[in-house]
């Protein structure tokens, strides 16, 4: 039994070749914090919880995760080699990342839905600019990772 590395991707090399390599989020603390952060802005109109896994810079490691994930599903189903092949897909995910997360997303989602809604009906004008705010601020995330001129030559 080989332990494969969290961001492998049980791929063929070739399919491997233009992935970089993912950060590895190991500090437990750190990834139920951000679960609690992803977990409160599910409850936010208008804001995906994936942008904040973006912004906190975890989306990269949650979509191989999600791989490997369904990965595992589809060898015990499909594979030659049924068992061996879901083991093998299920030693790639980050637990460490993954299971904190879904703890923390889970605690906020059931803590803050009901405040969340409260306030929307008290300050429905306040709350409206604090989720423009934040869909504006979260915008900025992606165009800096692109990386490129957004303008044409």
């Amino acid at each position: 039994m080989t332990d494969a590395a969290p961001n492998a991707s049980l791929d063929t090399p070739a399919e491997n070749a233009g992935r970089p390599e993912l950060p590895q989020h190991r500090n437990p603390l750190g990834n139920l914090l951000r679960g609690l952060l992803i977990g409160v802005v599910e409850t936010v109109p208008g804001i995906s919880g994936g942008t904040v896994a973006l912004v906190t810079g975890i989306y990269d490691e949650l979509i191989d995760a999600g791989h490997h994930l369904t990965g595992a599903a589809r060898r015990l189903l499909l594979g030659p080699d049924r068992i061996a092949g879901m083991r093998e897909h299920l030693r790639a995910i980050p637990w460490v990342l993954v299971i904190p997360l879904m703890i923390g997303m889970a605690a906020a989602v059931f803590t803050v839905a009901g405040p969340i809604a409260g306030l929307v009906e008290e300050h429905p004008q306040t709350m409206r600019a604090l989720f423009l705010g934040l869909v504006l601020g979260s915008v900025l995330v992606p165009v800096r990772l692109s990386g490129g001129s957004w303008r044409t030559p």
